[in-house]
């Protein structure tokens, strides 16, 4: 058995983790991003994308494996539910969901869903599965950021509402969504303080441009609690940022609502509704009056099957609560819900033991529970998800093999990620 060192005390990188970094940058950014299913769908993409997941899943899982590993059991453990699903999808069919095409492919993409997040939590036990993680949040923020400008200025139309922009994600929403729970990644992993207030900023127009109202309620409670919990250090500086930042946001929103009323060939009341929920915080236009039928009728739906649920793929399919825990409750049940509030709560807890560390993913990861029912198909949500694990959990699973002893494993304890 010989010792590993703790990933925070690895410095120097190696082939393979250049391997691994260009195997899950190339696979992730594109997929999390929207460009991967948007590039497939117009037929710019020169390979299908079940073809690029599976090559690039394997030069991921290749590189992990003759990698030096450190396995977080939390971030593991975030896996059972992708795995009941597929195995629920696949095996009981209890559901035949046919809105995305036939069952078949549907099983197909849960299954993609659940081995990209599998190659996810692997990468973390490397020594450098932290700082790639941060390197490939960045990098998706500023193409989700990008592709929401892009559409903005008129250069090309990705959104499937007319009057608001998505980026290559399609749905207004989800951009705001994948950016914010990849911000939670960077703030919790990053030390670089003013580089952070920089990615912030940054962030802010392509959560903005969307007009999301549930994006734009998260990713402002992000930016006030990182600076809260930083103003005492870095007090000088950021009460220079905060007063030039409130006159251009001001200036950002108004420029936002005069182009929600021109945009398109017919003034879309929907979109300058939002804008004018978020410029004047209006609380009665923040909340919708059709997502409240439709947690209703969710909410109904899991009152008949309250044990076992309908079956996976019911909670976003014949029903759409835009609420994760009524979703899933709508697929699997009661257990299903104690499953995912279990271990959110869990790592709510180690975050409060492990003095707040983890706690800008818990915000996007709790956050976006009542505005969304699709979080279980969204990558960014399980990264989000097993970094916090890692981050909030000190102990790791370390399985090394030496000539005198192949079967030897042990557990060893190493120190927090820096």
């Amino acid at each position: 058995m010989t010792s590993i060192m703790p990933p925070s005390h690895q410095t120097r990188w190696t082939l393979r983790d250049l391997g691994l970094l260009a195997a899950l940058t190339t696979l992730l950014t594109l997929l999390m991003s929207g460009y991967l299913n948007w590039a497939n769908d117009n037929g710019v993409l020169p390979v299908k994308p079940r073809d690029l997941t599976v090559a690039c899943c394997g030069a991921a899982i290749f590189f992990i494996a003759s990698n030096r590993t450190s396995w977080c059991l939390p971030a593991l453990a975030m896996l059972s539910l992708p795995v009941i699903r597929v195995m629920d999808a696949g095996l009981l069919e209890r559901f035949t969901q046919t809105m995305w095409g036939d069952h078949t492919t549907y099983v197909i993409q849960l299954a993609a869903n659940a081995l990209v997040a599998a190659v996810i939590a692997a990468s973390l036990a490397t020594p450098k599965g932290m700082q790639i993680a941060v390197i490939i949040s960045v990098v998706t923020i500023l193409l989700c950021t990008a592709s929401n400008l892009y559409e903005w200025l008129g250069l090309a139309t990705y959104t499937r509402i007319p009057g608001r922009v998505s980026g290559w994600l399609v749905d207004p929403n989800a951009s705001p969504i994948v950016m914010c729970l990849l911000l939670g990644i960077v703030l919790t992993h990053s030390q670089r303080f003013w580089w952070n207030v920089l990615l912030l900023g940054i962030s802010a127009v392509g959560v903005s441009l969307p007009l999301s109202r549930s994006g734009a309620i998260i990713f402002w409670i992000m930016t006030i609690s990182y600076v809260l919990v930083n103003f005492r250090v870095h007090k000088t500086g950021l009460i220079a940022i905060i007063s030039v930042a409130i006159p251009v946001g001001g200036i950002g929103l108004a420029v936002l609502s005069e182009s929600a009323e021109r945009r398109g060939t017919v003034r879309d009341e929907n979109a300058q509704s939002r804008v004018q929920a978020l410029y004047e915080l209006d609380f009665e236009k923040l909340w919708s009056g059709e997502r409240a039928k439709d947690l209703r009728d969710g909410w109904e739906a899991a009152m008949e099957k309250p044990l076992f649920g309908h079956g996976t793929g019911a909670g976003n399919t014949q029903w759409q609560p835009h609420n994760q825990f009524v979703a899933i409750w709508d697929d699997l049940g009661i257990c299903g819900v104690l499953l995912y509030a279990g271990l959110l709560i869990h790592l709510s807890v180690m975050c409060v033991k492990a003095g707040g560390r983890g706690f800008a993913c818990l915000i996007p990861l709790w956050g976006y529970i009542p505005f969304s029912q699709v979080l279980m198909e969204t990558s960014a949500y399980w990264y989000c998800a097993t970094v916090c694990a890692c981050a909030v959990s000190s102990r790791r699973i370390s399985i090394a093999w030496t000539a005198a002893r192949r079967n030897a494993a042990a557990t060893s304890t190493s120190g927090a990620y820096a």
